[in-house]
């Protein structure tokens, strides 16, 4: 399947935050976050005014979608491979069924990207089924 077909057939439209990510990020306070494969942009709503949020994905036709959740912040077209930021610019990466769309090859080089743009101490949240 495609991107395009992914989010055409409106599976990949999710415009609620996923639950486990509420969960872990409730009662903890980030400031500068990145959402890797940010999708439609359901997660960015967890946010509001408290935090900058970075959306980045590679289908740029979605971006948009995300654009609506953001309320401090950018969206931007990327691979999450060759992230486009300053080392630590994040306190918080996530990777929210990102990773696994990727080959198991590039893994190393996408988490060595993730811990290049987290600050010291920042955390990385990976939601990962495969």
């Amino acid at each position: 399947m495609t991107w395009a077909a992914h989010y055409a057939d409106g599976a990949g439209r999710r415009v609620w935050p996923n639950t486990e990510l509420a969960a872990f990020v409730a009662g903890r306070s980030f400031t500068r976050v990145l959402e890797a494969g940010v999708g439609a942009g359901g997660n960015c709503r967890l946010w509001g005014e408290e935090a900058y949020v970075v959306g980045l994905d590679g289908y740029l036709p979605i971006l948009p979608d995300a654009r609506r959740f953001i309320t401090r912040g950018a969206v931007v077209g990327g691979d999450v491979r060759q992230l486009p930021f300053a080392d630590g610019s994040f306190d918080l990466v996530i990777d929210c069924l990102t990773s696994q769309h990727l080959p198991w090859a590039d893994h190393l080089l996408l988490y060595g990207e993730y811990r290049r743009v987290l600050e010291l101490g920042g955390w990385l949240w990976l939601m990962h089924l495969d």
